[in-house]
């Protein structure tokens, strides 16, 4: 089932059905190592048993910004040189 990403509480993972406007929570179990990857209003794929969320896949792609980075090393480059003679 397709379900929208609202918010985490500390404890729990909440859904919405966009057709419907219920809301569903998720535990820890069912979110396993994707936690990371939920960002707000994400469109996720959450498997139900007996009405109750047993998984959540997030979406193939996120957009995530960098924020910090270590410095790059002196000569550590990308670019191409070409050579001439």
């Amino acid at each position: 089932m397709n379900l929208t990403y609202l918010y985490n509480d500390g404890e729990f993972w909440h859904f919405m059905n966009n057709e419907t406007f219920e809301q569903l929570s998720a535990d820890a179990k069912a979110i396993g190592d994707n936690a990371k990857w939920l960002l707000d209003q994400a469109e996720c794929i959450v498997t139900l048993w007996n009405g109750q969320p047993i998984s959540v896949t997030p979406p193939n792609f996120v957009e995530l910004e960098i924020v910090d980075t270590d410095p790059g090393l002196k000569g550590d480059t990308a670019g191409t040189r070409w050579q001439t003679g």
